[in-house]
This record gives C-alpha cells, structure tokens and sequence, in this order.
C-alpha cells in the first residue's frame, strides 16, 4: 500500500493516502531528555555462592530513553515489542526488566504480558519459538526507571539459540480507547538493529505465536534505535562429564570382562 510521509516537530508519522483503508500510523516522537541517563533500577544477577560465572544482564539499550514509539490512528490496536538478544551461550533467565515512558498513554498498574522466545536463525521475522509468556502490570512510567520482574522459575535456556524478549500493551483496549498507544522507549545512540515490532489483525493473539502475526518489522524502517528491554540472569552450569584414564579404562574393561565370563558360567551350569 503507498504511503504519504510527513516529518513534524512531533516526530515522524507514515499515515494512508486519502481514501486507502484506515491503518494505524507508526509514531515516533523524541523523548523528554534527563539529566541522569543511568537507570535507577540496578540488577546484579550474579549469586557470589553459586560458584557459578554469571553471565550477567541481557542489554542493547544504554539506560537512557531519548524517544518512543507506538501508533496512532482509527486502526490502533495491541502489539508487541521486542529485542533480539545475540545467544551467550547455556543461560538461565530469571527476570526481565522493562523502561516505560513518560509523557505517553501508558500508567502505572497498566496491564501488559511479557513473552520470551528462543530464535535458532538469529531472524525473528520469520518466527521463532515461544518459551514462556505471562501477565504483569507496569510498574513505573517516569522515563528512568526500570519496571522489573522476577520469572515465577527460572526459565533454562541450554539451546545455543538467540533470545527475544517483549513486551504486549494488553492494556490498551482496540476500538475502544483513544486512537494512540505508544509505550515503548526507544534508546537511540547506539543502533544495535536488534528491535522490532509485530502486528496481529487485531488485539495480539493469545498465546502471542510470532508465527501468525501479519507483520514483524525491524524498528529501524522507522527509527534507528533500540527498545529499552532487558533480561537477566546467570550462565547455565557446565557438569562435567567424569573421564578415564589409560589404567581406569583397562581396569572397566578386566571388570566387565569378569562380569561377562561368570554369566557365561552361570548359564552352562543351568
């Protein structure tokens, strides 16, 4: 479908040509700047009695929210954003963190779902797989601090795959709400070309299945950024697997030799 581009001093709006079918109008609009770009929620997923090397927090945002995004418009409606994390290897997530604007629709209490997916192909565009997606409600919308939340267990992530995390405004209401929603901060000093969007026919289909969406697109095709989404978590213990030396492994073979020869024995007296 052709499209009409306007740049304003509010942002940037891709809206239908007159007459097309209404759809809803990405917007992209600069944040409020802050003096103090470090988050206030410090999360140290490290655990110093694990004897474990934690790999830390799962990050392409530099703390900061210098914009936001979401969509305007009659076709409005629900819809996820994510971030594409590269794989670090055996992972054990156990909490997500999320960075709510300020000056937006969304309010603190507001429901959302937040979803985890495993991406073999590093290509979420084409789907991936759902490993966990659960209700919460925002906790914070001043710009600076993180929303955080604690998984109910702790999801193990053994498959060398890349990990995606998002977010769903389930509290906006399609038809019924004002024709805005725009509740995801974007970071946009350093692009990491590793945040999108999906679009569902309607409200975000539940469970939320990358497969049937109609469109997942790369935030860059509108803004050169990053959605301020986190994970955190701790590397998955390596168990070694016990092995044998040279005079380990001659003394198994003389035992299951023995063991073998008196089975033999047993059955020839029977």
């Amino acid at each position: 479908m052709a499209c009409s581009i306007c740049v304003g001093l509010t942002g940037l709006f891709l809206a239908a040509e007159s007459g097309a079918t209404e759809v809803p109008s990405r917007v992209f609009r600069p944040q409020t700047a802050v003096d103090d770009h470090s988050p206030s929620v410090i999360v140290n997923p490290s655990n110093p009695e694990s004897g474990v090397d934690p790999r830390g927090v799962l990050q392409i945002d530099d703390g900061s929210a210098e914009s936001l995004f979401g969509f305007t418009g009659p076709g409005t409606r629900q819809f996820l954003f994510f971030n594409r994390f590269d794989s670090p290897g055996p992972f054990v997530l156990e909490a997500i963190q999320v960075l709510f604007p300020t000056g937006s629709d969304v309010e603190s209490g507001d429901a959302i779902e937040l979803v985890v997916y495993t991406d073999p192909d590093g290509d979420p565009a084409n789907g991936a797989e759902l490993r966990l997606s659960f209700d919460a409600v925002v906790q914070a919308t001043d710009g600076v601090t993180f929303s955080n939340y604690a998984l109910a267990e702790p999801l193990d992530l053994f498959e060398d795959d890349d990990i995606v995390l998002g977010v769903i405004n389930r509290y906006f209401e399609t038809g019924t709400d004002p024709e805005l929603s725009q509740p995801a901060a974007v970071d946009t000093t350093n692009p990491e070309s590793s945040s999108y969007f999906a679009l569902w026919a309607g409200d975000a289909e539940t469970p939320p299945e990358l497969a049937t969406a109609v469109e997942i697109s790369l935030l860059d095709g509108i803004v050169a950024g990053n959605f301020l989404i986190r994970g955190s978590g701790r590397a998955a213990p390596i168990i070694a697997v016990p092995t044998l030396d040279s005079a380990g492994l001659i003394l198994m073979l003389l035992l299951l030799a023995g063991a073998g020869m008196r089975l033999v024995a047993r059955r020839a007296e029977s």
